[in-house]
């Protein structure tokens, strides 16, 4: 997932297809406001490929929630396109899990190395 689906990779083959260097927020943009078509191609590249490896987790583990963490967890069509995308590979046909984004943002790693250097360390303190 992480050669195709990461920030990184995603930014990789836009630079590919344009030879331009853009971040994924600024692709992202690109893409809401209809400016420029392979920025709309590397997001529905995205959705496409999150969906189908999503699948394979439900699949195999039927999970209750998903919490996409990361940078990429801030592209807002991952819960609308994205889900879609799952929707069309899970093998039943009906979609339980929730799909979400971690409370704490793209902090939580942060904040999880935090806890376990702590130890009693509590997010209502």
């Amino acid at each position: 997932m992480e050669t195709v689906l990461s920030g990184p990779a995603l930014e990789k083959y836009y630079h590919a297809l344009t030879g331009q260097k853009k971040g994924l927020p600024e692709i992202y943009k690109a893409h809401q406001a209809g400016l420029d078509q392979n920025a709309t191609v590397t997001i529905n590249r995205l959705t496409y490929f999150f969906g189908k490896a999503i699948s394979t987790v439900v699949n195999i583990l039927d999970p209750d929630v998903i919490v996409v963490g990361g940078g990429v967890g801030n592209i807002e069509a991952l819960y609308t396109e994205g889900i879609a995308s799952l929707k069309d590979h899970v093998f039943n046909d009906y979609l339980e899990v929730k799909v979400v984004k971690p409370k704490l943002g793209d902090s939580a790693g942060v904040f999880g190395a935090a806890f376990l250097t702590v130890g009693n360390f509590s997010l209502s303190n």
